[in-house]
């Protein structure tokens, strides 16, 4: 407004339609006008301003209230995996003009805050609803329709998808093990999901001949009496929702009887035996146990299919040991079992008993303590060292050689020799015992006189320059008269 002078009067009137008003004092007025759910609705705004010179004026004008459409769809509560939401949702939106039909709609749907769905000019939205869980999943729909007048309104609504049945098995223990296989809810159970109802055991042979039905959600017993065979057990599931029913199968089978059999590249030999495998046949798809036992102990165990066993001993020099060696192949409850027995023969013990240090020279004396069965011996003797040899070593293949030992003097120096006896059993087993000699080489007597000749009487006192490698402990002097 415009004046010469100060203006100090407002007075503001909207008239409704229905002719309520609002009024306002202020210069500068703010009015909520409502929406308009029919038609086009006219508003009139006048103002009665005054001066200070108590002058005034009048003025108004019309607004227009465009209509508001109302958006509304009606859509079910609940549907299944796989439906089409055109054929669930119903339009009734209004465009609230009655000159002015026409709307735009805009659909808008997600689930779980992802957008699907967007589609303009549609009075319907065309999309496959899918649940692919083993839960209820929720769509969330909306739509906005828009009037000539470019007014739009939202409403937005939701539905519950549910999955079809599940027909799922949990395998709780093999499928698979030695004919007689009970199978029962310790083997094979079904998933239990919110969604199912109904469920359906059915067996089977392998030509799909049926061999028993059971009903309910842990309710399965059978059992396969014959190796190497095999059924199918069919589990059929109903909704409980009326949605698609769902079937799974699960192959059960006996195995065939494995085989035990097994070989060693040797049965009977010396100690220690080592076990060398020649053949085992079943392979590592089956357990495998294997013991070794004396006398009713068990000694070694393995659960390899190819074990690494310590050699075999035998603590006797003169008797055989015995051992049995038992192999346990198993494939779930059924095993088989072979056993073998093998001998280790004794081996001998190569023992002798001689006096190791000795003065040159020397004819030595031997005790043989060797033992064992049929026994053959090889003496020999070697140098330790680099010397000529005086040893003299006879008939070694006695029990008893002849050893004997030539001259050694000072200043020559000891010598070291070593006498070795192998003996053989009569079973071809062998032991070797040796022992170190050291042959002392005897001292040098030796002395001096002053002169060789004198006139009696005298007295003698010869010098002695006698050699030895140790201490001289002991002199013995004789003066031997014409007489």
């Amino acid at each position: 407004s415009g004046a010469h002078t100060t203006i100090n009067s407002w007075n503001w009137t909207v008239t409704f339609p229905d002719n309520s008003t609002l009024n306002s004092s202020s210069a500068t007025p703010s009015f909520l006008i409502p929406k308009s759910t029919s038609n086009v609705q006219s508003y009139t705004i006048s103002l009665i301003i005054e001066d200070a010179r108590g002058c005034s004026d009048t003025t108004e004008q019309l607004f227009y209230i465009k209509p508001t459409p109302t958006a509304d769809f009606l859509i079910g509560d609940s549907t299944c995996t796989g439906s089409n939401i055109i054929g669930l949702v119903s339009n009734t939106s209004l465009s609230n003009d009655s000159a002015k039909t026409n709307l735009t709609y805009n659909w808008s749907l997600d689930t779980n805050g992802t957008n699907l769905l967007v589609k303009t000019d549609s009075i319907k939205p065309n999309y496959i609803l899918t649940n692919n869980t083993n839960q209820t999943v929720f769509y969330t729909l909306s739509l906005t329709v828009t009037n000539v007048y470019g007014c739009d309104s939202t409403v937005i609504d939701s539905i519950t998808v549910y999955p079809d049945a599940t027909a799922l098995f949990n395998t709780l223990g093999p499928i698979s093990d030695c004919a007689p296989f009970a199978i029962d809810t310790s083997v094979v159970k079904a998933i239990h999901f919110n969604h199912n109802n109904d469920y359906l055991w059915t067996i089977t042979d392998k030509d799909f001949m049926v061999l028993d039905t059971m009903s309910g959600l842990d309710n399965i017993n059978y059992t396969i009496n014959n190796a190497s065979d095999s059924i199918y057990i069919i589990l059929q599931v109903n909704s409980a929702f009326g949605c698609e029913p769902s079937s799974d199968t699960l192959t059960v089978f006996t195995l065939p009887n494995p085989d035990p059999a097994w070989s060693l590249k040797d049965y009977f030999n010396c100690a220690p035996l080592t076990l060398n495998f020649d053949t085992i046949h079943a392979d590592n798809s089956y357990d495998h146990e294997w013991f070794i036992i004396k006398q009713g102990d068990t000694l070694q165990s393995s659960s390899s299919r190819t074990p690494n066993f310590n050699s075999l001993t035998n603590t006797s020099n003169t008797h055989d040991s015995t051992y049995k060696i038992i192999h346990v192949v198993k494939a779930g409850t059924c095993f088989d079992t072979l056993s073998h027995f093998i001998t280790v023969i004794p081996n001998p013990v190569a023992d002798f008993a001689i006096v190791d240090s000795f003065c040159a020279p020397d004819t030595t004396s031997i005790t043989n303590n060797s033992t064992g069965n049929g026994l053959t011996f090889d003496w020999s003797i070697s140098t330790i060292g680099s010397f000529n040899s005086s040893a003299t070593l006879l008939n070694i293949s006695d029990t008893i050689p002849n050893l004997s030992f030539g001259s050694l003097q000072y200043p020559d120096v000891d010598q070291l020799y070593q006498l070795q006896l192998t003996v053989t059993s009569d079973s071809n087993c062998t032991d070797s015992f040796l022992d170190t000699l050291t042959l002392l080489a005897r001292p040098q007597a030796n002395f001096t006189l002053a002169t060789d000749s004198a006139c009696g009487p005298v007295t003698l006192s010869p010098s002695d320059i006698s050699g030895a490698h140790t201490t001289i402990n002991s002199w013995n002097w004789t003066v031997t008269f014409p007489d």
